[in-house]
Formats: C-alpha cells, sequence, structure tokens
C-alpha cells in the first residue's frame, strides 16, 4: 500500500472526490447547454451520419470514439425521437469521462490520477468544453483507463498475463483514438519508469511494457501517415512548415496568439508547465527535465507548424493533452512540499474559477443556436424550406464556423416542431449556381445527398421545393 501510495502521493480520498464534483459539475452542464453543443459543427454532422447510415461512423481510425458513437446508435434502432437520439450523444461523452474518474477514485483508488484527469477537462479548456466530437477528449479517457489500471494492478500483485493484456489493448485504444495522445502516452510511460523505478516491474516486465506503448504509438502513427485524409493532411502541413524553416514557425502570429493565450484562458496550464519544471529539478531529476521540455517544445513546434490562427474552441482542444504533461510531476511531488489542508485548498479553488469559466464562455455558442432559429423562422415566414445565404465576415462573427449550418438547421428545425429546413452558406459567386440543385437533392456540410438516401423516420427534408436565396 505505501508503495501505492507513494506513486500517487495524494493519498487522501477527498481530493478523489473533489475530481468527482468537478466530473459530475461537467455533465450537469452538458444537459444544460445540449443545444450549443449539439447544434454546434461535428455533433449534429456525426449524429445525421450515424442515423443514415444505420451504424457508429468512425473517422480517421479512431476506434476509440465508438464509446460514445454506440448509444444514439441504440436508440435509434429502438425508434427514439430525434431530440432523444441529441441528448443520448450529448450525455454520452460526459457521462463516459465521469464513468472514468468513478473508476479511478472509488475502485483503483487512483486519487492523483482522477485529480490530473479533471485538469485535464478544466484546466486549459471553456469553449473547448462545447465542440464535444474532438476525438482527443475520448482518447484522454481511455489513456486514463490504461493508467488507472495500470497503477491498481501494480498495486495488487504485479502484472499478470490478463493485466498484461489489459495493459496492451487499453493502452492501443488510447493511441488510436487520437494522434495527440502519442506524445503524452510515450512521455507518461517514460515518467513512470524514470520516477518509480522497479515498482513498474522487472527488467523483462519494464521491457515488455514498453514494447506494447511502442507498439500503440506506432499503430497510430501508421493511421495518421498512411490510412487517413485528415491527419495525412495535417503531416503534410507539419513537414512543409518545418521545411520552411523552425524560426519561421515561431515567427507566426499563432506564436504571438498563444503566448496571449499563455497570460489569459491558458493560465493554469502555464503555472502547472513551470511548476512541474521547477518540481523536477529541485528533485534532481535533470534528465527528465531535459526530456520533460524536449516533449513541451516539440508540441508547441507541431501546433504551431500544423496552423495558422488561434481559434479558441479549436485550439484549446489541440492544446489540453499537455496538462497532462504538465501536471504529471506536479501530482507526483508537490504534495511532499505542501501540507495537505492547503494543497486541498488550492485544488478546489483552481477547480472553482474553471468551472465558472465555461458557462461565461457558451456566451458565442447561445448566440449561434439563437441566430440558428431565427433564420428558421424567417425561412417559414417566407414559406420557404431549403435556403442558400451568402457565406462571409459577418456570418462567421456569428457562427464561427459555417459548414454545419445545413445539418444543424435540419436538427434545430425538426426538434423546434416545425417542418425540416435547411440553409445552406455559399460564397456569394456560387449562390446563382446552388438555385439550380435539383429539388430533391440535399446540399450536406461537404456533398450533395440524394433525399431518398437519408433515413425517412429521422429526415423528411422538402424533396418538391428549390432552393432560393435569402439575405444576400
Amino acid at each position: 500500500m505505501n508503495d501505492f501510495r507513494r506513486s500517487l502521493r495524494i493519498s487522501d480520498q477527498k481530493f478523489g472526490w473533489v475530481a468527482v464534483v468537478v466530473m459530475a459539475v461537467l455533465a450537469v452542464y452538458a444537459i444544460v447547454f445540449v443545444l450549443e453543443r449539439m447544434l454546434f459543427l461535428d455533433a449534429p454532422f456525426m449524429l445525421s451520419n450515424i442515423i443514415n447510415s444505420g451504424s457508429p461512423r468512425i473517422m480517421e481510425h479512431r476506434y476509440g470514439s465508438v464509446i460514445t458513437q454506440i448509444w444514439p446508435w441504440m436508440g435509434m434502432k429502438a425508434g427514439l425521437p430525434l431530440i432523444w437520439l441529441m441528448h443520448l450523444y450529448n450525455g454520452a461523452f460526459n457521462v463516459f469521462y465521469l464513468v472514468v474518474v468513478c473508476l479511478l477514485v472509488f475502485r483503483w483508488r487512483a486519487y492523483g490520477a482522477a485529480v490530473l484527469m479533471a485538469l485535464y477537462y478544466t484546466a486549459m479548456s471553456d469553449q473547448a468544453f462545447f465542440w464535444t466530437n474532438n476525438e482527443i477528449h475520448q482518447a484522454v479517457a481511455w489513456f486514463f483507463v490504461w493508467y488507472g489500471f495500470y497503477l491498481y494492478q501494480r498495486k495488487r500483485a504485479g502484472l499478470r498475463r490478463k493485466r498484461f493484456i489489459w495493459f496492451g489493448m487499453t493502452a492501443t485504444i488510447a493511441a488510436v483514438t487520437h494522434p495527440l495522445m502519442v506524445p503524452v502516452l510515450a512521455f507518461t510511460w517514460i515518467f513512470l519508469l524514470m520516477t518509480e523505478g522497479r515498482q513498474t516491474g522487472d527488467g523483462k516486465v519494464r521491457v515488455g511494457l514498453t514494447m506494447m506503448i511502442v507498439m500503440a504509438c506506432c499503430i497510430r502513427i501508421w493511421f495518421s501517415l498512411r490510412a487517413g485524409w485528415y491527419d495525412r493532411d495535417k503531416v503534410e502541413t507539419v513537414k512543409t512548415n518545418l521545411l520552411s524553416g523552425i524560426t519561421e514557425v515561431f515567427d507566426k502570429p499563432l506564436a504571438a496568439q498563444l503566448l496571449h493565450q499563455y497570460s489569459h484562458g491558458l493560465i493554469v496550464g502555464a503555472v502547472l508547465g513551470l511548476a512541474g519544471l521547477f518540481l523536477l529539478m529541485v528533485r534532481r531529476k535533470y534528465l527528465l527535465s531535459l526530456m520533460y521540455l524536449l516533449v513541451i517544445v516539440s508540441y508547441h513546434l507541431l501546433f504551431l507548424s500544423a496552423f495558422d490562427t488561434w481559434v479558441d474552441f479549436y485550439s484549446q482542444s489541440e492544446m489540453m493533452p499537455l496538462t497532462i504533461i504538465y501536471g504529471l510531476p506536479v501530482i507526483r511531488f508537490l504534495p511532499e512540499y505542501i501540507g495537505s489542508r492547503l494543497l486541498f485548498s488550492i485544488t478546489v479553488i483552481v477547480f472553482l474559477i474553471r468551472l465558472i469559466m465555461i458557462p461565461v464562455a457558451s456566451v458565442p455558442f447561445t448566440k449561434r443556436v439563437s441566430n440558428t432559429m431565427s433564420l428558421i423562422r424567417e425561412m417559414k415566414e417566407k414559406n420557404i424550406t431549403k435556403a442558400l445565404i451568402p457565406d462571409n465576415k459577418d456570418l462567421e462573427s456569428i457562427y464561427i464556423m459555417t459548414w454545419g449550418l445545413p445539418i444543424e438547421t435540419v436538427l434545430a428545425s425538426a426538434i423546434s416542431g416545425d417542418r425540416q429546413r435547411t440553409v445552406k452558406p455559399l460564397p456569394a459567386d456560387k449562390l446563382e449556381e446552388a438555385v439550380q440543385t435539383p429539388s430533391d437533392q440535399f446540399l450536406d456540410c461537404f456533398r450533395i445527398i440524394p433525399i431518398n438516401t437519408m433515413n425517412p423516420y429521422y429526415f423528411n427534408l422538402d424533396s418538391v421545393g428549390r432552393y432560393e436565396v435569402v439575405r444576400q
């Protein structure tokens, strides 16, 4: 038991309860902001794909995301109303996270891991909360299944054969569910090896476990390089930018925007990162300190190479995995230097502040929903079922991104009890051409779909009326 507690450092169950409460509050937020989340870009797009295909839709081989997709799929098979499918899909994410943190606290008693998990979903996130479908969040939950169970099985009786298999399986699921788990998983394992020593097992066991981590990471890298389109495109962008020169990458406007974020919305992450480095240096873990810095700098370099501008909901999601890397040395060593009561007070205050920031960050998403409902009312007054609107800066200032509007408006009109209506934003010079779209075709987010191929139980779009331009 003492070895196990030393591996966590935070051994008081009250810290675990804080993590459970935090994740429960996030689950309540998910219910409160269901429309803000389910009428935002990927969520309605993925839900419509699940409904129309009649099965879960795994993108980019991110297989761990099936844990959230099976619930609306089963609801669809049961013939539940569309609004209930939206609730099921919306809740599936946060219920999954809550279940994992409960396992960490009440089954595996990994209180430090539970706090670290709660930090991931709050410390560097506010607008990211409303973008449910970035698979990194599901990958992180799978990561903590791997991490928590590993700590638990090490406490009980070492690594037996079944546990060995579970180690490799959960590590692989975490890694393949999102490419950003590769640096997180790799650094976490290195951190455990370098701070826990023989507690990770004898030499052969450590080699075997390390090979499993390497294999899991290699599978995800292979998927990103060879078997997908989105990740492969990002890899090409990173390669192109790095070949143009590392100094140019750090000279991008995004670098200044990121620095600004570290003094504002990401300040908790900045404090965690500095505290982690300080603690490693104090503990004379110089090699680990160097690797810590190397991973952090490399992660930022990849981020700056892959993107050109800061978009709150998107960029926060891409930066959130650093919370785990930042937090590992803090969770491991800080309790040795701060009393339990003070540490508990700091933990509670940090979580309270971050939880308050999520409703504050809801404003632009509530504005999107309000404007969508306004669009639907305008179409109803004009007796229009299919609308085309100019995609310009004014529209983007309201919607942040506009590509999801075709299916967002279908879902919004359906759940409001109105006839199903759809709005397609297009550049001004493409509007007249789109007017000629055949009446039995639906201009979806990225393609044209015959209306008769959509699930008729849930989607009953007008197949007679033509697209009309509004708000020109």
